[in-house]
């Protein structure tokens, strides 16, 4: 079932986006065929210029689009897949924008006789709102920039998502430059209604379910901060009720978007997996791992603060279709999706083996969950790997070939779900693949920030 969603949700978002790429074409051809016709190089070179114009800045609204967490699409094909895509789509938006400007200032250099630099100071300094385009692309490059540097752990989150604020300012000044000077949208006034439709379509909708929903969700239900475990020296559980909280509806291995309403915590969104079995439905749970400042910081969270909820996001989980046997792979704090799923699927009556591993035996958070759960369904085992492992029944070392093969003799017959460190998961998906199991029964919850 997940499967025949996914495809239907990439088909309408795919043709939706191939109608609205004919559209500008069309209106592009319309204003831009006699430059093409006359055979002037110049005039050729700013035909370009403006599809690739019109064409990056439908880009960046797909990015909106992309990230919006709209409902729909995202339930159809997880957030962590349109998350892939917002990255790789974006490299090409930004590659839009630079040529649209390369070609603007080319053609008209070509019409004017002046060399490049000359003639796009002389645009800046004469054509109105030319300034808000290079601005415009200044912003780009801050937010293509910034996505570079946190991918190589250079740059925290919270600068990273400073900086992304910035495409905003892109959308708004694009539009500007492009009321003021775009030809193609003055030229046809039906263009222009499609071309402001589409903006305050997608505009509006980011707005709703980014900013707005969670406003909402709070209204509906008043989410509180219940009660506070601390699970190790680095790990804390933060159990959240509210009003209702029976039709706060998800699924096991989802994640939501938090905002902790406290003194001295930064009311900053975090994503955080719901580590709490969903047959509780009088609270649901987030455990977490201090790894950066703001995750620190939320060590300290108390009984009684207010929380905002956007979401739930994600499919992770929902890919087992007919198989009876899953493997579940835990790395660290990787154990917080796949805990629910152990729970979910032992009781679906699936054979469900759970390779949890980690550093140190403290790391081994909600390890007395899962014995319990093993105990109580017959098909179910944890094995338990650490480097540093002294108790009875924790292996030393880390998950090899030879460990899975001993633990799980019958992988080709089943589904994989990973959740860990990235350098972790490349590794098992690797090792799995190796063993016999299917690349496309491998399942692993990338979607993660700096925390």
């Amino acid at each position: 079932m997940y499967y025949k969603y996914k495809k239907l949700a990439l088909v309408v978002y795919l043709t939706v986006l191939g109608l609205n790429v004919t559209v500008i074409s069309y209106f592009w051809w319309d204003s831009s065929s006699s430059y093409i016709q006359s055979g002037e190089l110049s005039l050729l070179v700013i035909a370009a210029g403006r599809l690739f114009g019109m064409l990056g800045v439908l880009a960046i609204l797909n990015q909106l689009v992309l990230i919006g967490r709209i409902r729909g699409l995202e339930r159809s094909v997880g957030q962590d897949t349109l998350s892939r895509y917002h990255r790789v789509t974006g490299y090409l938006t930004f590659i839009f924008i630079s040529l649209h400007a390369f070609f603007i200032v080319n053609g008209n250099a070509l019409l004017t006789g002046k060399n490049p630099a000359s003639q796009a100071w002389f645009m800046v300094r004469t054509y109105e709102d030319v300034w808000k385009a290079e601005l415009a692309l200044i912003c780009l490059f801050a937010v293509v920039g910034s996505s570079i540097w946190i991918v190589r752990k250079r740059l925290k989150y919270e600068w990273w998502h400073l900086v992304h604020l910035l495409t905003y300012a892109t959308i708004l000044l694009a539009f500007g430059h492009q009321v003021t000077l775009g030809t193609t949208l003055n030229k046809a006034t039906v263009f222009g209604t499609y071309w402001l439709g589409l903006y305050v379509t997608i505009i509006g909708t980011f707005i709703y379910y980014r900013l707005l929903r969670s406003l909402v969700m709070y209204n509906k239900h008043r989410f509180v901060v219940t009660r506070v475990v601390k699970e190790s020296g680095s790990v804390t559980s933060i159990y959240i009720g509210g009003i209702d909280m029976s039709k706060y509806e998800w699924n096991s291995g989802q994640f939501a978007v938090f905002t902790f309403v406290q003194a001295g915590i930064p009311k900053q969104q975090h994503p955080f997996t719901i580590s709490y079995s969903p047959t509780d439905k009088d609270e649901i749970r987030v455990t977490v791992k201090a790894i950066g400042d703001y995750t620190k910081q939320l060590q300290q969270i108390k009984k009684g603060s207010k929380v905002l909820i956007e979401g739930p996001y994600g499919v992770f989980g929902q890919q087992v279709e007919s198989e009876r046997q899953v493997l579940l792979v835990a790395g660290g704090i990787g154990i917080t999706p796949l805990r629910c799923l152990f729970e979910r699927y032992a009781r679906n009556g699936r054979k469900v083996t759970l390779l949890y591993s980690a550093k140190t035996e403290d790391d081994l958070v909600l390890k007395s969950e899962l014995d319990l759960i093993s105990k109580q369904f017959a098909d179910v085992n944890v094995v338990y790997v650490c480097e540093t492992a002294k108790s009875k029944g924790v292996i030393a070392g880390r998950i090899t070939p030879e460990l899975i093969k001993k633990h799980v003799p019958d992988l080709p017959g089943r589904r994989a779900f990973i959740c860990g460190p990235p350098v972790m998961m490349n590794a098992i998906e690797k090792q799995l693949v190796k063993s016999g199991l299917p690349k496309e029964k491998i399942f692993s919850e990338r979607f993660s920030f700096v925390g």
